[in-house]
């Protein structure tokens, strides 16, 4: 009884998100037998331009750090997944890797959205843990990563897929970095829990990954965004496909630095809340 309350629970909570999101940002949703494309709200050299078409595979899709504000990233990973819009591989920082792994089928949808809202009752998330954040993380994503999944679509089928962003200290300065090449389930969940990790924050001790410390990717502030322009910081694309990249930014008044970023050849930003 208590396994299936908490199934309902999932189910309406997700499916108000979702309604809320695609209704709020999506007014000219088309039917399902419909050809013409939908737009979410963008920014850059295709705006004004649709910035999507159901039914079709784009290159590249970037999620931004969320903090406790990840449902509104599934919102738009269900709406994407809704009208059956692909994307070749997905980066992301911070929560982000969390619906980059999700849009790739990777990770349970409903879920995660659950699993947001019950995080921040967690007593570990008080900033200062020691390593309670990090531990009561681990156990939500082992079941957001369910054996199920894992035998789906097992670790080496998301190599050059997902794309998780942090950054480590080189040369006197926190530099950007992309990791996508996991050995093992274990690495991955390393690697999400590294991308979180903000110094006296999310924990005091910091998870270790591949024998060393990195962190979040949002420390960067803007010279992320600056390098997320960059198109050699993005994973090229096959031979004969054009580079075509989305960034969905949670935020309801883009920066200038976010603005030029948007203002990079062939990127598009999708910006929220």
């Amino acid at each position: 009884l208590r396994l299936r309350m908490a199934a309902l629970l999932i189910r309406r909570t997700s499916s108000g998100i979702w309604t809320s999101f695609v209704q709020s940002r999506s007014s000219n949703l088309p039917s399902s037998d419909s050809e013409k494309p939908f737009q979410l709200p963008a920014v850059g050299p295709i705006d004004g331009q649709p910035n999507f078409v159901p039914n079709e595979t784009y290159d590249t899709l970037h999620f931004s750090g969320c903090g406790f504000m990840l449902p509104f990233h599934l919102g738009v990973v269900a709406a994407l997944r809704q009208h059956q819009i692909r994307f070749r591989c997905v980066t992301a920082i911070s929560g982000g890797v969390m619906a980059a792994l999700a849009h790739l089928g990777g990770g349970h949808l409903e879920l995660a959205v659950q699993q947001s809202l019950d995080l921040r009752q967690e007593r570990a998330t008080i900033p200062g843990s020691i390593r309670a954040f990090f531990r009561c993380y681990r156990a939500y994503f082992r079941c957001f990563r369910s054996e199920q999944l894992r035998a789906a679509l097992p670790i080496h089928t998301l190599c050059g897929k997902l794309f998780v962003r942090m950054c480590r200290w080189s040369n006197g300065s926190l530099q950007p970095i992309a990791i996508s090449d996991f050995e093992s389930e274990s690495e991955l969940e390393s690697a999400f829990m590294s991308a979180a990790y903000i110094p006296a924050a999310t924990s005091i001790l910091p998870p270790m990954f591949r024998e060393e410390v990195f962190f979040d990717a949002g420390l960067l502030g803007d010279h992320a965004l600056e390098s997320w322009a960059d198109p050699t910081v993005w994973p090229p694309p096959p031979p004969g496909v054009q580079q075509c990249k989305r960034m969905c930014v949670l935020t309801s008044e883009p920066s200038q630095d976010q603005l030029n970023a948007a203002a990079a050849e062939n990127v598009a930003v999708v910006f929220g809340i």
